[in-house]
């Protein structure tokens, strides 16, 4: 009979029974044992899903992990708080290590998705560790960005059927639309580093074009995937500008006096005359014709005292151009950070400038001068620069 130590196992019987006889030897009466080992392992966080158990990546506990041996389940245990499990093995065979998986999770190592040996007395198995890298989601809302400083306002409202699109190194994967709430989802992702990026729509109209007003930098959102890590904010800004505006320069050369032809927007002048603090040649106070226009632009060479004179010419200038675009001009809004007038209208700034000239009291025009130089300067910005901004968010059209 033989008496068992720790960590071994017998693969023989532990006793042999026979009957002694005078002279007769009983020879070869072998005790085999298989001595224990263990099979060891943690369940990690693969943060970064690289396959690779980096640094400061923590264990997952409450994973199930299962011992298989030739074929058939042998053992189960459930990793703990950190993650580490463990089986003891005590005989010999084939066997195999897998993982229960979990919903919303994706294994990134090892590569087979599971561990096989064959049993060899007293020879361990430590390290078998199971990286899991769990599913994440990117959203996003789609905001019309009516003062075009880069930040969701209250007040502010979302933009509906606008196409977003996802990358994963580089390459294509997905499109979305925004809903009605402006939002959008990419999900259930995977590992990688992902770039979401918007689709411009074509320009909402002749004299309109999308400008970008958040995110900054190239415009798209670089994303690197984090197991579990949902990102809720990758949102995109956006302003429609309006793109036209012709300063008085273009104006005074365009009465048709110079060798520039005249602009036909004067022959809209008579029927829409533009009141003035001083007489016109015909003796009214109404600018209603292209030569009185040039009388008028002809006095303006600079800014001295109250800027009235300039400010006269910037502001017939506005006028011209109010009925060369009409109410696609005079519904915009002026959008410039610091300016008194910044979120008025056209059409409020044109009433307020028409008023401070006429009312019969000094002022100084100066700031305001510069308000109306901005706006007739529209139309030489460029997309993103534009002072002028559509009232209302179009629906995009693709």
């Amino acid at each position: 009979m033989s008496f068992q130590r720790a960590g071994w196992s017998a693969t023989t019987p532990t006793g042999i029974s026979f009957t002694a006889s005078s002279g007769v030897d009983h020879l070869g009466l072998n005790f085999l044992n298989f001595q224990c080992f263990a099979v060891s392992g943690k369940k990690i966080n693969d943060l970064n899903g690289n396959g690779v158990a980096d640094g400061g990546e923590p264990g997952l506990a409450g994973w199930t992990i299962q011992l298989w041996r030739n074929g058939a389940l042998f053992a189960t245990t459930v990793t703990a708080a950190d993650g580490s499990w463990s089986f003891s093995v005590c005989q010999g065979g084939n066997y195999e290590v897998k993982e229960v998986a979990q919903a919303d999770w994706i294994q990134t190592a090892p590569a087979g998705g599971s561990f096989t040996f064959a049993a060899v007395s007293g020879t361990g198995h430590p390290g078998l560790n199971f990286l899991n890298f769990r599913r994440f989601d990117i959203c996003g809302e789609k905001w019309y960005d009516s003062d075009k400083d880069g930040t969701h306002d209250g007040s502010e409202v979302t933009i509906e059927g606008w196409r977003i699109e996802l990358y994963r190194n580089g390459v294509f994967v997905a499109q979305a639309t925004t809903g009605a709430d402006g939002r959008y989802c990419f999900t259930d992702l995977g590992p990688g580093n992902y770039e979401v990026r918007e689709v411009m729509p074509n320009n909402p109209g002749p004299n309109e074009v999308w400008a970008q007003t958040f995110p900054g930098g190239d415009g798209d959102h670089d994303i690197p995937g984090v197991s579990g890590g949902d990102v809720n904010n990758a949102n995109f800004g956006n302003a429609c500008e309006f793109t036209e505006g012709l300063t008085w320069g273009y104006w005074k050369t365009h009465t048709g006096y110079d060798s520039p032809p005249k602009d036909p927007a004067y022959d809209l002048l008579p029927a829409n005359p533009m009141p003035v603090d001083l007489p016109t040649s015909n003796g009214d106070y109404e600018v209603d014709s292209a030569a009185e226009a040039k009388e008028l632009f002809d006095m303006e060479n600079n800014c001295s005292g109250d800027c009235r004179s300039l400010f006269r010419a910037q502001l017939l200038a506005l006028h011209m151009n109010l009925l060369k675009f009409g109410s696609d001009m005079t519904d915009s809004v002026y959008v410039y950070p610091g300016d008194s007038h910044s979120g008025d209208t056209v059409q409020e700034i044109y009433d307020d400038a028409i008023a401070l000239l006429t009312d019969g009291n000094n002022h100084d025009f100066g700031s305001f001068k510069d308000t109306l130089d901005r706006i007739n300067n529209n139309g030489h910005l460029d997309t993103g620069s534009h002072v002028l901004v559509c009232a209302e968010a179009p629906d995009p059209e693709y």
